[in-house]
């Protein structure tokens, strides 16, 4: 018992100890304590299992390389919007020298049409005479060639014969545009038969504009439909006349760009008239309702109006009439090509009117053949008069005709006076006239081409043993009286020679003693027909040949002189003072018709004639004297006419105007009996001894 107290006690005094110990100790013990379980939290706070751990570090690995690419990214980014910002600042310098140069090229554009199309400056100035400048294409075929209608602008205006081009009036009210444009309308579609039409508030206000009013919008607007529509018929051929106030300078600068664009001619013509001027006309009342106040915007008045900076016509309505001001514009439209279909228009053009065939024929080139190698084809002796023939076709004075006669030729000289030609190609068989002729096909060709003046058969007799010699060769050589090789003929036609048809077909008759019909009855009985090439200049070598010009040189003589029109007379006789009056009188009436300068061309007839008239050197020398003493012009051109008379009355008078209207001249002076002479006495003559022509026929 005792010992189990003792037990008790001794684990009671223990306790009490650990207590004693623990209490002596516990402040210890609780920091102690506390840093256990600050450990244990700390532990359990940091302890994750093995695998999240793994885990969590691969996430952060993947996150940080993600970090690392998305930055990379972002450089090249950078760079890139770098470099595209390069390329468009590159891109706009590029632009802005693109746009620099299209201006530049604009602009050069302008200046080139100021130098040919606009280079025709028709600014009246008073007492200064306008200089006729060097005429230059209208129209190239580019990328422009065809129309919004898809034909081939060429081919249009070949087939209508002239090119379409708008003329835009513009100037303030009451300045005569209208009045301008309704005479010119009428010349351009009476006299020269060109298809004309005029737009202007008579026949645009009640359809394509209606409803448009006089705010500086619809203007605008107004100017810019008829642009459009005066574009459509400039393309289609029609020469288009605009008469528009048209005030804003912007407005019709766009309307000329649109028909540059398209290559079709502008002309803009400023009809200028001080406004004073103006408003004392007033043909419309419209400055006397604006005096009241009944109405307000008046062009030139509270309205602006802006003059054109570089018009191709200028037209001072106050100091010109109107038929001058109506010749004005003719002028800038035949130096602009526009009256003609070709092209490319000569420099001699429109001074000179074109040849038969029109400006687009070339003369016969001088034969590539060598005199040499002429000599080895078979030969045809020419008589003098062939010579003179020879030289009239070579040298271009019988345009279109490029050599002698084919039949079929020579039927529609005879039976039609005039021989067809093609220019421009349009049946597809532009040479039909130099080929052989083929009656199956001809007739087809007879409703297809284009009619020319043709009134005396231009033929080559041949001998029958010329023909048996010549047939089945392509080239002959034909030789001059003195035995020189003078041309070749290539492709040879041969036929009959029906003496006694052409006869009647050129004279209206026979008379056995005629001059030249004797000639005719000498020559064999075939006909030789060809295109002929020269193989040298025909000269005579009888202290002449210095007046023997050929056309081109006579064109270029006459464009040297500086004329703006020529005036041919032939003679056959000395030149006496009836004569010298005609030709004077001629000069004044031309003067009065407007021409400035109109250039006499004294042109006697240099080939054959009958054994009673004047020699030619008696002659040219006393054409001579009269020119130094003063009876013609100091500027008169002399040049002897190649051809052979045929005194054939009035259809060789058609002949004589052809072959010098072949060369430029575009009036030319002939007598009251032309080309006539008597009858002889030979038994048959229905009127024995008299004029084989009436002299009232020929004039």
């Amino acid at each position: 018992m005792v010992r189990t107290n003792q037990q008790g006690n001794s684990k009671m005094n223990h306790i009490v100890r650990r207590a004693k110990i623990v209490a002596t100790n516990r402040p210890k013990m609780i920091l102690f304590g506390a840093l256990i379980v600050g450990g244990l939290l700390f532990h359990l706070a940091t302890r994750v299992p093995s695998a999240h751990r793994l885990e969590l570090e691969k996430l952060r690995a993947q996150v940080s390389s993600h970090r690392s690419v998305l930055a990379s990214k972002d450089a090249m980014l950078r760079e890139k919007e770098n470099k595209i910002q390069m390329l468009e600042d590159k891109l706009h310098e590029a632009e802005a020298k693109l746009y620099e140069a299209k201006a530049a090229r604009e602009d050069l554009q302008k200046k080139l049409d100021q130098a040919s199309v606009r280079q025709i400056r028709t600014k009246v100035v008073q007492d200064v005479p306008t200089p006729m400048p060097t005429p230059q294409p209208v129209y190239t075929p580019d990328d422009r060639k065809f129309g919004s209608s898809g034909i081939d602008l060429v081919k249009r205006y070949h087939s209508i014969g002239q090119k379409g081009a708008t003329l835009w009036m513009t100037g303030f009210s009451g300045s005569g545009k209208s009045t301008i444009g309704k005479r010119l309308e009428e010349v351009l579609i009476a006299d020269y038969r060109k298809h004309t039409y005029r737009l202007d508030g008579d026949n645009l206000r009640n359809g394509l504009n209606s409803g448009l009013t006089m705010t500086p919008g619809d203007r605008k607007e107004n100017v810019r439909r008829v642009g459009e529509v005066s574009a459509l018929f400039a393309e289609a051929g029609v020469i288009t006349v605009a008469s528009l106030i048209s005030p804003y300078r912007a407005d019709r600068d766009r309307v000329r760009d649109l028909h540059v664009k398209k290559g079709l001619p502008f002309f803009e013509v400023f009809v200028d008239v001080p406004i004073d001027e103006a408003k004392s006309r007033d043909p419309k009342g419209v400055y006397a309702k604006w005096k009241s106040g009944e109405i307000k915007g008046l062009t030139g008045l509270d309205a602006p109006y802006e003059k054109p900076n570089n018009p191709e016509i200028v037209l001072r309505s106050d100091k010109m009439s109107l038929d001058e001001e109506v010749r004005e514009i003719i002028k800038a439209l035949a130096q602009a090509g526009v009256l003609t279909a070709t092209e490319n228009t000569p420099k001699w053009y429109p001074t000179l009117i074109p040849p038969d065939g029109g400006m687009a024929w070339e003369a016969p080139k001088m034969s590539t053949y060598s005199i040499a190698a002429a000599n080895d084809f078979p030969k045809v002796l020419l008589s003098d008069i062939d010579l003179q023939w020879v030289q009239c076709i070579g040298e271009g004075w019988a345009a279109p005709l490029k050599g002698f006669m084919r039949e079929g030729v020579l039927l529609q000289t005879l039976h039609y006076n005039s021989m067809l030609v093609d220019p421009f190609d349009l049946t597809g068989d532009a040479n039909f006239a130099q080929k052989q002729t083929d009656y199956d096909d001809y007739s087809t060709k007879l409703q297809l081409g284009d009619r020319v003046d043709m009134s005396v058969p231009i033929i080559l007799p041949i001998t029958a043993a010329s023909k048996e010699m010549i047939e089945g060769k392509k080239t002959i050589t034909l030789v001059a009286p003195t035995g020189k090789s003078v041309a070749v003929l290539t492709d040879p036609e041969i036929y009959d020679y029906r003496k006694e048809e052409v006869i009647c077909r050129l004279f209206g008759g026979i008379d056995p003693d005629h001059p030249y019909i004797k000639e005719m009855m000498k020559g064999g009985p075939y006909l030789l027909g060809g295109e002929i090439e020269l193989l040298d200049r025909i000269k005579y070598n009888d202290g002449l040949d210095e007046f023997r010009l050929t056309p081109a040189e006579l064109r270029e003589r006459f464009v040297a002189a500086g004329a703006d029109a020529v005036y041919a007379f032939q003679t056959r006789n000395p030149t006496h003072a009836g004569h010298a009056y005609l030709m004077q009188d001629a000069g004044r009436q031309l003067n009065k018709m407007g021409f400035k300068k109109p250039l006499l061309w004294l042109t006697p007839l240099g080939g054959w004639t009958k054994s009673d008239d004047m020699p030619l050197d008696v002659r040219i020398n006393q054409h001579k004297v009269i020119i130094d003493e003063g009876m013609l012009p100091k500027d008169t051109v002399m040049a002897i006419w190649p051809s052979p008379m045929i005194y054939a009355g009035p259809t060789e008078v058609q002949w004589h105007c052809k072959s010098r209207r072949n060369v430029g001249a575009r009036f030319f002076i002939t007598g009251r009996d032309p080309a006539g002479i008597k009858r002889s006495k030979a038994p048959g003559q229905m009127t024995p001894g008299g004029d084989f022509y009436d002299g009232n026929h020929g004039g």
